[in-house]
């Protein structure tokens, strides 16, 4: 059944077979997962900008009344989609950095690129708004 080179035949039908060692599962991401309890974990920690937990906080019960009063949950369906990219960015300590101290000068030549590359990857959002302005500083 099973020729040298692990060709196999099955039903008349030939396939080459071969061993592929096994990958080792990815390393383990500290993005946060795409839903309300995640994003909220992120964006309520002291960790975050107070600005940036304060308008959270606000789009949350706005977004909340809105849902109790609609019966949908649509509003924070709107919610995660809006504030997941902020969670994303909030959750990485190096775009933390950034965010608070800038560009370090060995990234500035790449930096709007950069940015233009996440926004592209995730849609608007006001923290990309302040990377670019930190990035068309230099």
């Amino acid at each position: 059944m099973t020729g040298p080179y692990g060709h196999l035949t099955v039903s008349g039908y030939g396939a080459l077979m071969s061993a592929q060692p096994a990958e080792s599962s990815a390393p383990a991401s500290n993005r946060p997962a795409k839903n309300l309890d995640a994003i909220s974990h992120v964006l309520d920690s002291d960790d975050v900008d107070a600005d940036v937990r304060q308008r959270f906080q606000s789009a949350f019960a706005t977004a909340w009344a809105a849902a109790r009063d609609g019966l949908t949950v649509q509003p924070l369906l709107d919610l995660v989609e809006v504030w997941h990219p902020d969670a994303v960015l909030w959750s990485d300590p190096e775009s933390v950095r950034v965010l608070r101290y800038g560009i370090p000068p060995e990234s500035r030549g790449n930096a709007l690129r950069a940015v233009a590359e996440l926004r592209a990857k995730h849609g608007p959002s006001p923290a990309f708004d302040k990377l670019e302005s930190l990035a068309a500083r230099w």
